[in-house]
């Protein structure tokens, strides 16, 4: 996630990313690009209906904080250390608001099932999931994409061929 400001909106990157339906933003020469559709619409939303949701980003060698309740910044993109340049990722953390929910409840199972498929669909893309109620966590990392998924999920003698044909088309 880009922490510089909008060219043209002049807030971080991270702030228009949390706040501004399809904003989706590719980062690129120093040029934000929007697509349309559906990307970028999910993050947004979930800062919509939580009733606090908070960012960390590390990137450019800075680790960077920003805070929101009911989808809007309460705390600013605020740099708060120094990471090894090259060190990036981004964690979130939400508070579902209850009043826009019949039952808050997460079904676990479904969770697991969508973090872990974008493990698979982002070789090297690490995912962890920290039950807080229970303690419970999970983490998938597959470096060799698809390919490193189907032999850990399929047993051996049941694949073919041998090993799974990844690749594009």
């Amino acid at each position: 996630m880009p922490v510089d400001q909008h060219p043209e909106l002049g807030r971080s990157g991270v702030e228009v990313i949390f706040t501004v339906l399809h904003a989706g933003s590719k980062f690129g020469e120093k040029i934000y690009q929007f697509s349309g559709g559906l990307h970028g619409v999910g993050v947004s939303v979930v800062n919509a209906l939580s009733r606090r949701l908070e960012v960390w980003v590390r990137r450019g060698g800075g680790e960077f904080h920003m805070a929101f309740e009911a989808g809007a910044p309460i705390l600013p993109l605020t740099q708060t250390g120094r990471v090894p340049r090259g060190e990036t990722g981004t964690r979130i953390r939400f508070w579902v608001d209850p009043g826009y929910f019949e039952n808050p409840r997460f079904s676990r199972e479904t969770l697991i099932h969508t973090l872990r498929a974008k493990a698979v669909l982002l070789p090297g893309f690490s995912v962890a999931l920290v039950d807080e109620s229970t303690g419970e966590n999970w983490q998938w990392c597959y470096e060799a994409g698809l390919g490193a998924y189907l032999r850990e999920a399929l047993p051996a003698g049941t694949r073919l061929p041998e090993p799974p044909f990844v690749g594009h088309f």
